[in-house]
């Protein structure tokens, strides 16, 4: 596994400054996410960014993430989100099972 110089995780990882983002719901996050998402990611850095808003509501603080689509596939990430959420239930990660066979029918 390659580690990263902090330098290239600060560059990475952002604290949203509360003065100059007011993020208190879902449609805040939504709408910042919207005008985030389309920002291209420069190929000489790492091909993610993570947003910290730190208070979000009187106890919760927002983790935002963006990772380009070669850093893991939907199902992938699905499961690195799982892990972060406030209720995590390992029922609902997906059991991937092994194929054995596929058979197509002319």
């Amino acid at each position: 596994m390659k580690e990263l110089p902090i330098e290239e995780i600060e560059s990475c990882v952002k604290v949203l400054d509360e003065d100059e983002h007011h993020l208190h719901t879902e449609q805040d996050l939504g709408d910042f996410l919207s005008n985030t998402v389309n920002d291209p990611i420069p190929l000489s850095t790492p091909q993610w960014r993570m947003w910290i808003y730190e208070n979000y509501s009187e106890n919760e603080s927002a983790l935002m993430f963006k990772e380009h689509h070669v850093m893991a596939d939907g199902l992938g990430i699905l499961e690195i989100i799982l892990l972060m959420v406030d209720e995590f239930k390992p029922e609902a990660i997906i059991d991937f099972r092994p194929t054995t066979s596929v058979s197509y029918t002319h």
